[in-house]
C-alpha cells in the first residue's frame, strides 16, 4: 500500500503535491465516512486517525492500495454514518451500466447529502450518454450552438467575473465595489467628524486649527455625516448651523440636498430656512420640489401647510394642478368623549345614567392657505379663485386648450 501526504487548497485538482518521505504511524481502525475539506468539496472511503508528536490528521482510503493523509486543520467536518455509506456502496455495486441508472443512484446520492458519490455518478452518466440534459445541468454545462459549454467558461467569454460568489459583468463588479469603498469611507467620515469636533472644543491653537479644517471640507463623501450633524438639533454652541448648510451645498450630492431640503421645510428659523432655499435655488431645485410634493398629500395637516409655505420660495408653474389638489385636504380627527353624565330612557320606560360615550372619528377638510398662497405666486395678477378647486381645474384646462384661432386647415 503507498501513502501519500497532500495540502487541501481552493482547488481540489492540486491538492497531491509530493509522496510521503516518512513513514505515518499506524492509523486506527477505519471505517466508512465522509469527509467535509475546509476549502470546499468532500473524500469519502475508508477513514482513519492517525497521530504523532508532529502530525495530526486523518488517512482516506480513495482507492484499491491507495490512500491520503490530511492534517487535521483541512477538515471542516467528517460524516461518518457508517449506516448511508454501507447502503450507498450496496446500491453501487448493484447499479445497472446504462446512464439512466446512474442518473436516479446520483438522485439518491444527491438526497442522502452524498455530492461526492453524487458527482461521480453524475460523470458516468456523462460517459454512458454525452448528451444526456439534466446531467449536464447538474454539471454546469449550458447548451449552445456549438454543443455543451461549460457555465464557468461560458461566462468569461461573456465578460462575466465571479465576485462575492455571483457572477456579474466586470461594469457592475467595479460599480458594486466602488460603491463598498465610498460607503467606507463615509464611514470613515463620521469618525474623522468627531475627531475634529473633540479637537475644537479642546480649544488653543489646534481648536482653530481643526476648525478651520472642518470648514473647509470639500470631499463629496463627507455628506453623510455632515447631514448627520446638521439635522441632529443638538445646540449649536461653537458649531452653527449655518457652517454646516455652507459645506453641505458645496459638496452638491443627493445626500446634501435631502439634508439642505429637510431643514428648509421643518426648521423653526426663518434665517436657516431661507439660507437653505437660497443654495437649493442654484442647485437640487427640482429635487426638492419633488420632496415638498410628496408632502402635499400627508395626513398630518401641519406637514402639509408647512410644504406649502416651501413651495412658496421654490415655485414651478409645472406642479399647478398639484397644489390645485392640495388647496383642501382631507384629515381624520378623533374626539374624546365627553365627561358629563347623562339620563338614558328605555322604549319601556325605564332609564339609568350614562357617564361619557365612545371616541368618535369624524373626517375634516381642511382649507390650506400656504398651498393657496404658493399657487398665486404662479398664476397672473388678479387671479384667484381661492379655495374652490373645480374652478381652478377649469381655469388651468382652458390655458392648456388649443386656442380657436391656432386651428389649420390643409390646402
Amino acid at each position: 500500500m503507498s501513502v501519500f501526504r497532500f495540502r487541501a487548497s481552493p482547488s481540489l485538482c492540486s491538492l497531491l503535491v509530493s509522496a510521503l518521505a516518512v513513514a505515518l504511524p499506524a492509523p486506527s481502525v477505519a471505517a466508512e465516512a465522509t469527509a467535509a475539506l475546509r476549502h470546499g468539496g468532500s473524500l469519502s472511503g475508508e477513514i482513519a486517525e492517525y497521530r504523532n508528536e508532529q502530525v495530526r490528521g486523518q488517512l482516506i482510503r480513495v482507492g484499491p492500495g491507495l490512500m491520503l493523509a490530511l492534517p487535521e486543520v483541512e477538515f471542516r467536518k467528517i460524516d461518518d454514518d457508517q449506516e448511508v455509506l454501507a447502503e450507498y456502496r450496496r446500491r453501487a455495486d448493484a447499479v445497472a451500466e446504462t446512464a439512466e441508472a446512474h442518473w436516479e443512484l446520483s438522485r439518491w446520492c444527491n438526497a442522502q447529502r452524498l455530492y461526492a458519490q453524487k458527482h461521480r455518478h453524475l460523470r458516468y452518466v456523462l460517459e454512458l450518454d454525452p448528451d444526456h440534459g439534466p446531467a449536464r445541468q447538474e454539471l454546469d454545462y449550458e447548451p449552445t450552438a456549438d454543443g455543451w459549454v461549460k457555465r464557468t467558461a461560458l461566462r468569461r467569454e461573456r465578460g462575466m467575473l465571479r465576485d462575492g460568489g455571483e457572477w456579474r459583468f466586470a461594469e457592475e463588479v467595479s460599480m458594486l465595489r466602488t460603491e463598498k469603498d465610498n460607503e467606507l469611507a463615509r464611514k470613515n467620515w463620521i469618525r474623522e467628524l468627531a475627531r475634529l469636533r473633540t479637537q475644537v472644543l479642546r480649544g488653543g491653537h489646534r481648536g482653530a486649527e481643526a476648525l478651520q479644517e472642518l470648514q473647509a471640507i470639500n470631499d463629496p463623501l463627507a455628506d453623510t455625516a455632515i447631514a448627520r450633524e446638521l439635522l441632529s438639533g443638538k445646540p449649536s454652541g461653537l458649531f452653527r448651523r449655518e457652517m454646516w448648510i455652507e459645506i453641505l451645498a458645496r459638496l452638491r450630492t443627493p445626500t446634501a440636498v435631502e439634508a439642505l431640503t429637510q431643514t428648509a421645510m421643518n426648521d423653526a428659523s426663518p434665517t436657516i430656512r431661507d439660507l437653505c432655499f437660497e443654495h437649493l435655488r442654484e442647485y437640487g431645485r427640482y429635487r426638492a420640489i419633488g420632496y415638498f410634493i410628496s408632502k402635499l398629500d400627508s395626513k398630518d395637516n401641519r406637514v402639509v401647510r408647512r410644504a406649502g409655505r416651501a413651495l412658496i420660495e421654490l415655485n414651478d408653474p409645472e406642479i399647478a394642478l398639484q397644489l390645485v389638489d392640495a388647496l383642501k385636504t382631507k384629515h381624520r380627527e378623533v374626539i374624546a368623549p365627553r365627561n358629563d353624565t347623562n339620563v338614558a330612557m328605555t322604549p319601556n320606560g325605564g332609564g339609568g345614567m350614562q357617564m361619557g360615550g365612545k371616541p368618535k372619528v369624524i373626517d375634516r377638510y381642511l382649507n390650506n392657505p400656504e398651498v393657496l398662497t404658493a399657487l398665486l405666486e404662479i398664476v397672473p395678477e388678479g387671479v384667484n379663485y381661492q379655495y374652490d378647486q373645480d374652478a381652478w381645474r377649469v381655469y388651468f384646462a382652458n390655458r392648456l386648450a388649443p386656442s380657436p384661432g391656432d386651428l389649420r386647415r390643409d390646402p
